[in-house]
């Protein structure tokens, strides 16, 4: 003996999207994914640029504070000075003649 046993799935509101309904659904998913998507761009343009301008303003603090270095008789700035002193020192003593 065979028996035949049918499975009747009954639609109804609660479990059954019409064509037209998953349609607009899955538009409307597309489009929140997309928003979020430019959302994600943008921010990741802005991180960008201010990771650029960090760097920016890490060169110059760091050149700013080199400047205050100390001046040693061995450097540049020491030599150069002696040179505007004995430039000064000779102008002085033109005047004075």
């Amino acid at each position: 003996m065979f028996v035949y046993c049918y499975h009747v799935f009954l639609f109804t509101s609660s479990n059954y999207l019409s064509p037209l309904q998953a349609a607009q659904d899955k538009e409307e998913l597309q489009r929140e994914g997309d928003e979020l998507d430019a959302k994600i761009r943008k921010a990741e343009k802005e991180m960008r640029a201010l990771e650029n301008t960090l760097r920016l303003m890490n060169g110059r603090n760091e050149t700013y504070r080199k400047s205050f270095n100390k001046v040693t008789e061995t450097s540049m700035l020491f030599s150069g000075l002696l040179k505007i002193v004995s430039v000064i020192n000779n102008y002085m003593w033109i005047i004075n003649i």
